[in-house]
């Protein structure tokens, strides 16, 4: 189940209007961080279950959660963070760069296992997967749901202009161009995405149809996407 063992946040639709540059933070932000949770339920989900020789595409479902939820953080802490709290006042964005060096170290060795497996798929213990899992996600999910808090609209309407928002969007958006691949980021995102519950979180129709028919990309990781609960076109794996 996408919403098991851990919790999807809670308020899957964040009061306000996509349109409103403000409104918008705590929308996007609470769907983009469950898309994180519900890849740590289908890692936990599919371990014990993994057919020997879907262990390596496991590996790169893994990897690319990882991979994923380390630019997320990376793009909060090098321009979106700093970029709010020169407007917001210093220390404001503080608590949840706290928070991501407090579950680092757990998600080392996460990322530490899935190398070693990845090399070597004799290597892999379902067990040992999920204890490590448990290790970071205890402190990750609540964390995912706090800092959605520190997005309030209507604080960031007091500090932020709309030029400012405008500003933020466009920087954003052309570092996520960079770090977005179409062979694995767009597609871990669409299939942990659940578009109908969160709709203002999508990807353009073309680009949609390009990962998914273009001899380029379809065919490279379509063995990894399996393992979560939606598929490339965004449908709920029954």
């Amino acid at each position: 189940m996408q919403s098991q063992p851990y919790p999807l946040i809670g308020n899957l639709h964040p009061p306000g209007k996509f349109e409103d540059p403000w409104e918008s933070q705590a929308m996007v932000m609470s769907a983009v961080h469950n898309t994180f949770i519900r890849g740590i339920n289908a890692i936990l989900q599919h371990a014990c279950t993994v057919p020997k020789e879907k262990i390596e595409a496991f590996m790169i479902f893994c990897s690319t959660f990882s991979e994923t939820l380390h630019h997320h953080h990376e793009h909060e802490e090098e321009l979106y963070f700093p970029y709010l709290e020169a407007r917001m006042g210093q220390g404001t964005m503080t608590p949840n760069v706290e928070q991501h060096h407090a579950f680092n170290p757990h998600f080392g060795k996460f990322d530490e296992y899935i190398a070693v497996v990845t090399s070597s798929p004799g290597e892999y213990d379902a067990e040992k997967l999920k204890e490590l899992v448990h290790g970071f996600a205890g402190l990750l999910v609540p964390h995912l749901a706090e800092e959605i808090t520190t997005l309030d609209a209507t604080l960031l309407r007091e500090h932020v202009s709309k030029a400012e928002m405008d500003d933020l969007h466009q920087q954003v958006q052309a570092r996520l161009n960079v770090a977005f691949s179409l062979d694995k980021t767009i597609p871990y995102f669409i299939a942990c995405h659940d578009a109908k519950a969160q709709p203002w979180f999508s990807f353009p129709t073309l680009l949609v149809w390009m990962i998914n028919l273009w001899p380029g990309y379809a065919p490279k990781y379509r063995d990894s996407w399996a393992f979560a609960p939606f598929d490339t076109w965004g449908r709920p794996r029954k």
